[in-house]
């Protein structure tokens, strides 16, 4: 099979009512969207028999392709899997992306800091894991707190020092523009889907990840090792939301933010996202060869 090295074929589409919560998260924010593999860069003969979550085979004429739904993540998982780097060359990237300087520290130290707080049991420095949040506006309730030092890790109640380390960390008027500009222009139909999808983040991890990829953007890399952090970040960018892990039920009536709900730390993620990337690049080609 060969594999598309630049795509031709580029759509942006709202996703349907049917879609699934990740393309209805992913589309707004413009991964690139493929509507089909062109024909003529199948093989001749034989069907394609690489299949990924929402692909199915099709043939035009004599030549099988692979169509692709709407959600572009499929797309971008198949293309690693195919010809990704190595495990090795995907951890490098994420740490040289972590390297990078932002205000006088290293990316991956000032993300880290914005999920500090006091351990509730030796008040020595601790890594929040996750934060609660409940009612409409959304209120910060509890934090999930784990200590390297006296080994405790459990929830506790949220305190004024995290009231307020929340209400600090968000994106200004400039940036949020910046954010829908490069999504959607002001007149293209996806605008208010992309404002809606930005109320699906806490101000935190909003900021957290669009400075991540912002960062991506001015980070040197090889053009595989892009793409893998481009898939690692469309991970986090999903379990970063505020409807990742809700209920089925809360999809059938409309796309509303949950009353209750998670902030995941956001550096914590990036990592879980590493090894799930690690874990699927070059696993076909390898295979195949």
């Amino acid at each position: 099979m060969t594999l598309l090295t630049e795509l031709p074929a580029w759509l942006s589409l709202p996703p349907g009512r049917s879609s699934s919560p990740e393309a209805v998260i992913a589309a707004p924010f413009a991964l690139p969207v493929i509507q089909a593999m062109a024909a003529q860069q199948a093989p001749a003969t034989g069907m394609v028999a690489l299949f990924t979550t929402g692909a199915a085979p099709a043939l035009l004429g004599e030549h099988p392709c692979l169509y692709l739904d709407p959600n572009p993540l499929p797309l971008l998982a198949l293309t690693l899997q195919l010809h990704g780097p190595t495990p090795a060359q995907i951890a490098s990237a994420l740490s040289r992306l972590l390297a990078q300087p932002y205000r006088g520290r290293p990316w991956g130290q000032y993300l880290q800091s914005l999920y500090l707080t006091s351990c509730p049991a030796c008040w020595r420095p601790a890594m929040v894991q996750d934060y609660r949040w409940q009612g409409a506006p959304p209120t910060l309730i509890a934090k999930q707190v784990r200590c390297d030092f006296c080994d405790f890790q459990g929830e506790t109640h949220a305190d004024a020092d995290d009231q307020a380390r929340a209400a600090e960390v968000a994106p200004g008027p400039s940036l949020r523009w910046e954010m829908l500009a490069r999504v959607a222009p002001v007149e293209d139909p996806l605008r208010a889907r992309v404002e809606q999808a930005l109320g699906f983040y806490t101000p935190r991890n909003l900021w957290g990840l669009w400075q991540t990829l912002r960062i991506l953007d001015e980070t040197e890399l090889s053009r595989e090792e892009r793409r893998a952090l481009q898939w690692l970040l469309a991970i986090a960018l999903w379990q970063g939301s505020s409807l990742a892990g809700q209920d089925d039920l809360l999809w059938q009536a409309a796309l509303r933010r949950p009353r209750r709900f998670r902030e995941r730390n956001l550096w914590l993620l990036l990592h879980e996202a590493l090894e799930q990337v690690q874990q699927q690049t070059g696993r076909v080609g390898h295979a195949r060869g």
